[in-house]
């Protein structure tokens, strides 16, 4: 799933804000789920997204 394909960029942005969320929360796990999902994605989807 391509970040630069911007009609991907909306699911790519809400899935690193679930990470986020969950690491402020202390979910690891999921955390690093997101965090995977992304980088499988298209690494330039977490670097855009800052859970690189």
């Amino acid at each position: 799933m391509p970040w630069a394909h911007r009609p991907n960029q909306g699911f790519l942005r809400s899935v690193a804000a679930l990470g986020k969320a969950a690491g402020r929360i202390g979910e690891a796990d999921e955390y690093e789920r997101c965090k995977q999902l992304l980088l499988d994605s298209d690494p330039a989807s977490a670097e855009a997204t800052g859970l690189a």
